[in-house]
């Protein structure tokens, strides 16, 4: 059942793809209200071309220098001011392991975000911010806010 799913997955990503894809490297500070628990973070996403509407899905991981880490995929808004202002609103859900890190309560967490930034044609340069909670599922609900600066770099699919 997992295979079928999976592979059903890649077909609709596929079907909806152009020829650019987004790879994403990115670095910032994890927990940026609470400084017993703030750290840096990297994270490394992958965004097929998928322009349905303008949303496009998303999958990541992310570390903290803790070693917390965060497994997620998701959809995200892409809003173009013009050709290269743009604004993407974005939710996610992944699985959560604190590591030496910060207990936010559940492995299964949810990531809210809003990313702002400059399309360069060959890269893009973004700030992004996004709170991650368990949305009460867990008796225990910290929750966390993050800022990190993203570098996006497109590449084509091979045919």
């Amino acid at each position: 059942m997992k295979k079928t799913i999976f592979l059903l997955l890649i077909f609709v990503i596929n079907a909806f793809a152009d020829d650019a894809h987004l790879l994403t490297v990115s670095g910032g500070i994890f927990d940026i209200k609470r400084e017993s628990h703030r750290t840096a973070q990297v994270y490394l996403e992958y965004k097929p071309n998928c322009n349905f509407r303008k949303i496009r899905p998303f999958v990541g991981s992310m570390v903290t220098f803790k070693g917390s880490f965060y497994l997620y995929g998701g959809l995200a808004l892409e809003l173009f001011f013009n050709k290269n202002l743009f604004l993407i609103p974005n939710l996610a859900m992944g699985y959560y392991n604190k590591g030496s890190g910060k207990n936010l309560g559940y492995p299964l967490e949810f990531r809210s975000g809003i990313e702002f930034g400059w399309d360069f044609r060959s890269y893009r340069l973004s700030l992004i911010g996004f709170h991650i909670s368990n949305a009460h599922l867990g008796r225990h609900n910290p929750g966390e806010e993050s800022v990190a600066l993203n570098l996006s770099i497109p590449f084509k699919k091979h045919k």
